[in-house]
């Protein structure tokens, strides 16, 4: 068993060299016109095109790059014979200093491309109107500070769904709670410290999903009125997270955790809707995510609770009456990563089912998932009710598969291919 392991291990680090090879990309042509500026440019197969802009003697900051529409920041087919792709920048108009009064003559473009299976690290996906035909595509940007309005803008809480590419490709790390009474004396016996390999990287949500999402994705908010009644306001109502739905809701009745969500499920919905396989998270992918690439305990560092950046039993009454209710998903600090209450607020739903984790003292386990376990679905992250060591990044908790409970949310996650 530990030889085909390690041979499995191998292949998958050779296996996805093939999706990685990198396109050229050649700009052919930069035009301005009153401002506006037409970039015309081949590519040898097809990729994922992102810009950097050189204007006035200087490289335009990523963040005033946001009135861009065309062949660009998105999945870009490859050209052939005389073939060109262009995009336009709708320079005169962006919010940078400056901007109106520039003629921009100097203007010079260059463009990156990115393999189809290793596509920019974030990812935004235009949400639509639900029940309406879509009218946008994915679109991927380099760096948080390329995300047009910046990852905080609350149109990626409404509107859009923004989602980070966890760079987890071949990396070995440390899963669940190492017993040390100087460091953490509150490990579980079903959180045993064992070795884990992914095969590749993911993308996974910066916010949990919040009501506005779930209106255009679900058609509900939440199974409870108490969760966006009139005591709070419509705006921060919307920033709250999607609660009170369980495993069987979002994948489908039997759904089983090592196969994707059935087809008539909400989940398995959108991907006939967007092109892209949804679904929660691993219990290992959401660990990883929530600790950052780190080893501590909490997801903000360290083997104690900082209880100023998580929302749980202590912290969650609003004091008007309502008693703990959820809260808008930026309130708190993120994490290193930039990942948003991934622990508090409201439990998580992941794939796997309650078991006890299978492995020996050998090789690191490949993509880990309790699938054949026959308890229910688990949980992370703790939540609003509960106290604050159940936010501890290795805690496990397992619910019912059609459990109602307010305290339920759902974070997203899929291949980190370009779409």
């Amino acid at each position: 068993m530990k030889a085909q392991k390690s041979l499995f291990v191998a292949l998958a680090a050779l296996l996805p060299l093939c999706a990685l090879a990198t396109a050229d990309v050649t700009v052919t042509a930069v035009e301005s016109v009153s401002g506006i500026v037409t970039v015309k440019y081949t590519l040898s197969e097809d990729a994922v095109v992102t810009p950097r802009f050189f204007v006035g003697g200087e490289w335009v900051a990523p963040q005033f790059l946001t009135l861009l529409s065309g062949d660009i920041n998105r999945k870009v087919a490859a050209t052939t014979g005389t073939e060109t792709r262009s995009f336009v920048w709708s320079a005169r108009k962006e919010a940078w200093p400056d901007a109106a009064r520039r003629d921009y003559s100097d203007a010079k473009v260059e463009l990156k491309a990115w393999a189809l299976g290793a596509p920019p690290p974030y990812m935004v996906v235009d949400l639509g109107t639900y029940g309406q035909p879509l009218t946008d595509v994915p679109h991927y940007y380099a760096t948080k500070a390329d995300v047009p309005g910046g990852i905080t803008n609350r149109i990626y809480m409404t509107e859009k769904l923004l989602m980070f590419k966890v760079p987890a490709r071949h990396v070995t790390w440390w899963m669940g709670c190492v017993y040390d009474k100087a460091k953490d004396d509150q490990c579980k016996e079903n959180e045993r410290y064992h070795q884990v390999v992914f095969s590749d990287d993911y993308y996974i949500g910066v916010y949990e999903v919040t009501q506005a999402q779930g209106l255009r994705l679900f058609n509900t908010r939440c199974r409870d009125s108490k969760f966006y009644a009139n005591t709070h306001t419509p705006e921060e109502n919307d920033r709250r997270p999607i609660c009170g739905y369980g495993y069987d809701w979002y994948r489908g009745t039997g759904a089983a955790p090592d196969a994707a969500p059935l087809a008539d499920s909400r989940l398995g919905k959108l991907k006939t809707r967007f092109g892209i396989p949804f679904d929660v998270p691993t219990e290992a992918q959401w660990e990883y995510a929530c600790r950052a690439g780190e080893q501590n305990s909490y997801a903000y560092g360290g083997y104690r609770a900082n209880e100023t950046n998580t929302w749980f039993s202590s912290n969650s009454d609003y004091g008007d009456g309502d008693g703990r209710l959820t809260r808008p998903v930026d309130r708190w600090y993120p994490n290193k990563w930039d990942l948003y209450d991934m622990p508090g607020n409201v439990w998580e739903i992941c794939r796997d089912l309650i078991a006890e984790y299978e492995f020996d003292d050998g090789d690191p386990v490949l993509d880990p998932l309790c699938a054949t376990g026959s308890g229910n679905p688990i949980v992370r992250g703790g939540c609003y009710m509960n106290p604050v060591t159940n936010t501890r990044s290795p805690f496990r908790h397992k619910l019912a598969r059609d459990t109602t409970e307010w305290s339920i949310g759902i974070r997203l996650s899929c291949p980190a291919v370009a779409h």
